[in-house]
């Protein structure tokens, strides 16, 4: 049995997140035992983890209590300009990441984990630090997103490069633009795993509803154009852009229309966009849905889906709309040109530019052939090349390569021990 320490700040609702509720259930158990940590709050994906085997610790957090944890972290981001608070926050987080990182080391070595495997930034360093205060596993990160946080955060970029790297064993990218930032950041090949994510279909098939239902139950005419977007409303998502190509397209898209959005508020920005909606003659047509886990009845109402997003690494909501058979209008960021081809399932736009947004949208809404052929290629296209079942192959070929490793310098290291007595 091969165990596993994931580590992960919360189990909250994001990419990263629902990725490892697909992947981690569907590791075989008779050679895979699983542990999510996730040390800030554990989050709504908790219960879907735990239901399917997998063990899950770390705080519960009220909802109070989860906002109040999450508006520390972003007044970082958000004061990073002011030497003095961002110091003292800095000194505060660091303190915080010993007292986690002792605590890690301890469960690794109570628990005798032989892989420790780090999702997202934050948790990198508390992987490297606990792993290295229990004595050195084979440890893991994963990169989801290109490495635009070393913009922001150039200390932490330092420490990534010249410090967190060289205390890793392997990397995994989920888009071939993070692997080669991975290259130029010091990993060798021999490190690297390129592991897209994936779909669950069997699952999808069996959760989602027809088109006429996900309808009424949204209260939405049968013949109304209907947009799509998932994504929490950071700033990065371009939620903003969106809402001004939309604004300039009016005049040529179809009288009833409508844009639903799911995501959660983040920083404020919900209000910012409503004002913006009603600027630009938008009220009535553009609905937050909030955070919700039941995607499968939200997409099949749709028509096209649509994502603005500035930066990116292999987002799951693009994976999900070609499933459900929309065509895609997305920015050519980060992976996104590695799901979508261009003019065949969707069509790409530059980022940042809601006048070239608001032209294929309006290309789109006015060619329903053109969105029912390219909605079947995306559907084709994702049950050919991003299904879960490759995932969850490539996941545990990386665990059984490095369980096998830690095993064969453990004997070395026992044979040299019994020789040297021997001496």
């Amino acid at each position: 049995m091969i165990k596993v320490l994931v580590i992960i700040p919360t189990l909250d609702v994001g990419g990263a997140e629902m990725d490892l509720v697909r992947c981690l259930p569907r590791l075989d158990p008779a050679r895979f035992s699983v542990v999510v940590w996730a040390y800030q709050f554990q989050g709504p994906l908790a219960p879907f983890l735990l239901d399917r085997g997998v063990e899950v610790v770390g705080p519960g957090l009220t909802t109070t209590e989860r906002d109040q944890a999450l508006g520390a972290t972003e007044s970082i981001v958000r004061n990073s300009e002011d030497a003095s608070p961002y110091l003292s926050r800095l000194v505060q987080v660091m303190r915080r990441t010993m007292r986690l990182a002792w605590s890690g080391a301890r469960f690794i070595r109570t628990r005798d984990f032989d892989i420790v495997h780090a999702i997202l930034p934050n948790a990198y360093l508390l992987a490297v630090l606990a792993n290295i205060m229990a004595g050195r596993r084979p440890l893991v990160m994963s990169r989801l997103s290109q490495s635009w946080y070393h913009d922001d955060h150039r200390l932490f970029g330092f420490v990534e490069r010249h410090l967190l790297h060289r205390a890793t064993d392997a990397a995994i990218g989920n888009a071939d633009v993070i692997l080669q930032e991975l290259r130029r950041e010091g990993f060798p090949d021999r490190k690297l795993s390129l592991i897209h994510n994936g779909i669950d279909d069997a699952a999808f098939i069996g959760e989602v509803i027809d088109r006429h239902s996900a309808r009424r139950q949204l209260n939405i005419s049968q013949d109304a154009l209907v947009l799509t977007s998932l994504a929490n409303l950071y700033t990065y998502k371009g939620h903003h852009d969106l809402i001004e190509a939309l604004g300039q397209a009016r005049s040529r898209l179809p009288a009833d229309w409508t844009l639903l959005v799911v995501g959660g508020d983040r920083g404020g920005n919900l209000k910012r966009l409503e004002r913006l909606i009603q600027a630009r003659g938008l009220t009535g047509h553009v609905r937050f849905l909030g955070q919700r886990l039941d995607i499968l009845a939200v997409l099949p109402a749709g028509d096209i889906h649509v994502s603005a997003s500035h930066q990116e690494g292999f987002p799951n909501n693009i994976l999900e709309a070609m499933f459900a058979g929309l065509p895609v209008v997305a920015t050519a960021v980060g992976g996104v040109p590695d799901q979508i081809a261009d003019g065949e399932s969707g069509l790409l736009v530059p980022s940042r530019a809601p006048g070239a947004l608001c032209e294929a949208i309006v290309e789109l809404a006015n060619a329903p052939d053109r969105r029912a052929l390219m909605g079947r290629n995306g559907r084709q296209r994702v049950e050919r090349k991003f299904t879960i079942g490759r995932s969850v192959a490539a996941f545990e070929q990386i665990y059984d390569e490095l369980a096998r490793r830690r095993r064969d310098n453990t004997l070395k290291s026992g044979q040299h021990a019994i020789q040297g007595r021997g001496a």
